[in-house]
């Protein structure tokens, strides 16, 4: 079995593309937008992430029995 992912890896034919984009003005100030608020959610998510995790801890068995009891987000519906 080994050898024939071997072999079948070895005969895979890798293709690599190269797209250049040349944006104008309002294009590229709707990229950098586009980025800006990807990375300000990112961020965003992350933190919460984060604070959900330093308060309920990694009992994830726990967790919906917890987040029901939490003053904070225990108005939000655990299924």
């Amino acid at each position: 079995m080994a050898m024939r992912s071997q072999e079948k890896a070895a005969s895979v034919e890798l293709l690599a593309y190269k797209f250049a984009g040349y944006p104008d003005g309002e294009t590229e100030h709707k990229l950098a937008s586009f980025c800006g608020a990807a990375r300000f959610l990112w961020n965003r998510f992350l933190a919460d992430s984060m604070n959900f995790y330093a308060i309920m801890g990694n009992h994830w068995a726990r967790c919906r029995l917890r987040l029901a009891q939490h003053p904070i987000i225990g108005h939000l519906r655990t299924q």
